[in-house]
């Protein structure tokens, strides 16, 4: 074949387009076989609140607003701004104890309610990368307080966020919320204690106990919608380079543009390969589950996904007015504010908060074990399938003492909310069997090239130029290169036992070889100079085989293999358009998944 060769380098699609003529024509047959080759607590911006002339507190005269800024990220007992959870006894004018913002109390304080001022009637979208439960749970304005105080494996039933796969090494999670906002409602002037609640002002424990020890003096109205994205299987040199750019907000937070461009790269691929869970939560409003179907079903060639997430986000939000708002913020007085005396209870302190979302986090933890060990039990795991009968019996040796652990952390947890001497709550002792990390073994595999010297960025770079230009472009990473050979191969997951090739055209066909058994090693890719390795590349293989087609075709080159467990994986590795005549290839163009 002879004729030009074109590079197209642009950003989110690197391809390469070349142009030949002549040859013979062949049958169509089978793809290519591939061949193996061996707290601090939120200080500013809260609601003030005036006594008249220095007599003591019987309603709220004034009402100020500071300039209003985010809730505190950081872990306090007593915070003096509250983000919004499904659970939470929170209310305009309502009592509550922050040490269990899910119970209710008695409505101690009767008040009208005013508007304080407006919102700008926008829709706004941020774009977080988040490590935890807590950092998670501020991306979504969530109030992580919640969250503690009300155990359970994965949240309420509205709230069911599984975080179980979501923070692990070699998975990656960005959470993408769009908010709008109506505007802040506090209590008029005429706010007072209910005669009832003034009577129990003699006695500070039992107007604790049943008016709260905190009221909500104002609350912020809007609508929120959270999409929370997990890509799993990233390789340690991605996840990296990608928190490289997270430096400037403590490895975390909102997303540099750099950084965007590296997760919408890393989304469409793994989106492609099927290693992307959504998840979607919200304040209100139907419809979540067409948003959820919606992020999963973005296409490849949509070069801008967070753009096309943002705006389906944003979408759901058009349905939203001040009438059906929700309250997304809320804004903290003490009842000393109206006679209570504080010291006639001891404090839920900030040792006592991270103690108890501490035991939340161990709970979580060991439920995976518990729910494991079920499993394993009832003959449903797949792990049955790869792990020997001794081990399988040593594990459910230790089911009865796992599952005592968990009624010891829920007992723990009630206790910490209930004593009030203790600075701190104890985490009782126990252990589990890392059921989270036993279950990573069931991880998907990816595919992964290597081309040896060069990084993943450059490797990259290099798989997207036009043939006989590679050299070229590795000679510029790394002077006096002579030859270079790239490599093919799955990454991670078990063991192969079985694999084949295949091509998934866009018009919903597909091509298949035949199984062949046995572990699927690494595959020769493209050697440069041609010859200069004695192999068989298989991108020369497989562009043999497409010539064999006629006429325009487009799809994606895959292996499937089946792993010890029994499982199946489809691992796209190229995206590919074509156009074939007589034998030969007019036009290629390619973005490989990498």
């Amino acid at each position: 074949m002879s004729g030009p060769w074109i590079p197209v380098v642009a950003l989110g699609m690197l391809s390469a387009l070349w142009a030949a003529e002549g040859g013979n024509t062949a049958e169509l047959d089978r793809p290519p076989f591939p061949r193996n080759f061996s707290g601090q607590s939120f200080k500013g911006n809260e609601y003030l609140f005036e006594a008249t002339n220095g007599r003591p507190m019987s309603g709220l005269d004034k009402v100020y607003a500071r300039p209003d800024t985010a809730m505190s990220a950081d872990i306090s007992g007593d915070p003096t701004v509250y983000g919004y959870h499904d659970e939470m006894a929170l209310g305009l004018s309502f009592g509550f104890d922050p040490k269990d913002v899910t119970q209710y109390k008695r409505r101690c304080i009767a008040a009208t309610h005013v508007e304080i001022d407006p919102g700008a009637v926008s829709t706004t979208v941020t774009v977080d990368y988040v490590k935890s439960r807590d950092q998670l749970n501020f991306s979504m304005k969530l109030e992580s307080k919640a969250d503690a105080a009300y155990l359970a494996a994965k949240g309420s039933a509205r709230f069911a966020i599984d975080t179980s796969l979501a923070f692990k090494d070699n998975s990656l999670t960005v959470v993408m919320t769009a908010a709008s906002d109506y505007g802040r409602w506090g209590l008029g002037s005429d706010a007072a204690l209910t005669s009832e609640a003034t009577a129990l002002l003699a006695d500070g424990r039992a107007f604790a106990a049943t008016c709260g020890t905190r009221f909500v003096a104002a609350e912020r109205r809007g609508a929120s919608v959270s999409a929370i994205i997990t890509i799993r299987s990233v390789s340690s040199d991605f996840k990296a380079s990608f928190e490289s750019e997270m430096s400037a907000g403590g490895g975390w937070g909102p997303l540099s543009a750099s950084a965007k461009q590296k997760f919408s790269a890393a989304f469409r691929y793994a989106n492609e390969q099927s290693r992307v869970d959504v998840q979607v939560f919200s304040t209100g409003g139907e419809g979540l589950p067409t948003i959820k179907s919606g992020i999963e079903n973005i296409s490849f060639d949509e070069k801008d996904p967070i753009g096309a997430i943002s705006k389906s986000l944003a979408g759901f939000l058009a349905g939203f007015t001040e009438e059906n708002a929700s309250p997304t913020k809320y804004y903290i007085g003490s009842m000393k504010l109206f006679g209570w005396d504080p010291d006639s209870i001891d404090p839920w302190t900030d040792a006592k908060e991270r103690s108890l979302r501490a035991i939340v986090a161990k709970y979580r933890e060991i439920a995976v074990d518990v729910d494991l060990l079920a499993s394993l039990h009832d003959g449903s795991s797949k792990l049955l399938k790869i792990f020997d009968k001794p081990f399988v019996e040593r594990l459910l040796q230790s089911e009865a003492d796992v599952k005592r652990y968990l009624d010891a952390l829920a007992e723990s947890h009630k206790k910490c909310k209930e004593d009030k001497d203790s600075l701190a709550c104890e985490m009782p002792r126990g252990y589990g069997i890392g059921g989270i990390n036993l279950l990573s073994l069931l991880d998907p595999p990816t595919i992964k090239f290597s081309i040896y010297g060069f990084n993943e960025q450059q490797t990259s770079l290099i798989l997207n130029t036009a043939k006989g230009r590679r050299l070229q472009l590795a000679q510029s990473f790394q002077p006096g290169t002579t030859a270079i050979a790239a490599t093919i191969y799955p990454y991670g997951g078990l063991n192969t036992v079985a694999y084949r090739s295949g091509f998934r055209y866009d018009d919903g066909s597909v091509s298949y070889s035949d199984w062949v058994g046995g572990d699927k090693g690494a595959n020769v890719w493209f050697i440069e100079p041609a010859g200069s390795i004695a192999a068989d590349a298989l991108e020369d293989l497989e562009w043999g085989w497409y010539a064999k087609h006629n006429g325009d075709w487009s799809g994606l080159s895959f292996w499937e293999i089946e792993d010890r467990a029994g499982q199946r994986f489809e691992l796209p590795y190229q995206r590919v358009r074509f156009t074939a005549k007589g034998g030969n290839l007019t036009k290629m163009e390619w973005e490989t998944l990498f």
